[in-house]
C-alpha cells in the first residue's frame, strides 16, 4: 500500500488537515485546469503554518498586508475541497507546487530532508521509502526553487505596494 493511502486510513492524510498556501501561478494553472477559481480563499493562518519549510521567514514570505494569505478550500471537515475517496482530484503536474514537494522539508537555500509533520515519516523515524511515494529528488528541488521565485516575485510586488 502506498504511504500516503496508508496515512489517510489510519489518521488523516495532511490533504484532510493542512491549510495549504498556493502561489498566485499555482491558482492560475489549477483555475485553467478546472475552469473555475472557487478552489481557493484568503484567510489568516490557522494554529501554526501547515508547511514544510524550515524557514523562519516563512510566514513574512507568504502573509498579505491584511494579515491573509491564499490557501486551497477546505470542506467543512477542514479536508481540501479537491480531494475525492480516490484522492487528489488534480493530476501531478496541475497540483499546488507545496503539494508536490510534500513530504520534502526545505528552506530557501536546499532541500534539507524529510518533514517531520508527515505522518508517514514519523511512523518511519523519517526515512521514508522515495520510490515509494514516486519522489525524485531532483525534480523536487526544481520544484522547490519554483516555490520560491514565485513567491518572492509576489513578496516584492506586495513591498512595491502594487499587490495587497
Amino acid at each position: 500500500m502506498h504511504p500516503c493511502a496508508e496515512c489517510a486510513q489510519t489518521e488523516g492524510s495532511c490533504c484532510e488537515t493542512a491549510q495549504v498556501f498556493i502561489t498566485r501561478e499555482d491558482a492560475a494553472r489549477v483555475e485553467k485546469y478546472l475552469g473555475r477559481s472557487d478552489f481557493y480563499v484568503y484567510e489568516k493562518a490557522d494554529k501554526a503554518f501547515e508547511t514544510c519549510t524550515e524557514e523562519p521567514d516563512w510566514p513574512g514570505y507568504v502573509t498579505r498586508t491584511d494579515g491573509t494569505r491564499r490557501v486551497l478550500r477546505r470542506n467543512e471537515k477542514k479536508a481540501c475541497s479537491l480531494l475525492s475517496d480516490q484522492g487528489c482530484t488534480l493530476p501531478s503536474e496541475v497540483r499546488p507546487l507545496i503539494c508536490r514537494l510534500y513530504p520534502y522539508e526545505y528552506t530557501k537555500e536546499e532541500i534539507v530532508g524529510m518533514c517531520r509533520g508527515c505522518p508517514v515519516s514519523r511512523k518511519y523515524e523519517g526515512i521514508i521509502p522515495l520510490v515509494e511515494l514516486s519522489m525524485d529528488p531532483a525534480s523536487a528541488e526544481r520544484l522547490r526553487v519554483q516555490l520560491y521565485e514565485q513567491t518572492f516575485a509576489e513578496l516584492e510586488e506586495r513591498r512595491a505596494g502594487l499587490t495587497l
